[in-house]
């Protein structure tokens, strides 16, 4: 269900378990909401010898959205995106997006940024397929879709 996905991706304390083939290296939480969901946190990633530190605003819109801005970082000048969760019509399966707008604070190789997105993109959703599946007995995550702006 949409609530078990929102859960998997609110859960920021937890992260780094899932997704840290796909380059996270540390997650911190700063400060949280008044439900106790993480509101400010510092994550660091890296992939072909690149680490970047970004500071995250997150927002949540239950049990529909996780969304997310970059505050600040060294790598990215902007990291927006948010994962939609859309439960189908029996309650069963619930279908997955997550977009992706990132614009990077200094010229990269083509190959270098392509390759950074798509272990983004790629972490964003395979790996958190994989998690939440392992987590509901029934499989409920369906289909997963991908919008990146660059």
């Amino acid at each position: 269900p949409a609530e078990d996905c929102f859960h998997v991706a609110s859960d920021l304390d937890s992260y780094r378990q899932w997704c840290s083939q796909g380059g996270m290296k540390k997650v911190v939480v700063l400060e949280r909401n008044e439900d106790g969901l993480a509101s400010k946190v510092d994550m660091t990633a890296g992939k072909l010898g690149v680490d970047m530190l970004n500071t995250m605003a997150y927002s949540y819109q239950y049990p529909n959205q996780v969304m997310f801005n970059s505050i600040s970082g060294d790598v990215m000048k902007k990291l927006n995106g948010r994962y939609v969760f859309k439960e189908s019509e029996s309650g069963t399966e619930t279908e997955v997006a997550y977009e992706l707008d990132v614009e990077f604070g200094f010229p990269l190789p083509a190959m270098v940024r392509t390759t950074i997105c798509r272990a983004i993109m790629r972490t964003a959703l395979n790996a958190f397929k994989a998690h939440t599946e392992t987590l509901s007995r029934e499989g409920s995550v369906f289909h997963c879709t991908q919008t990146l702006k660059r």
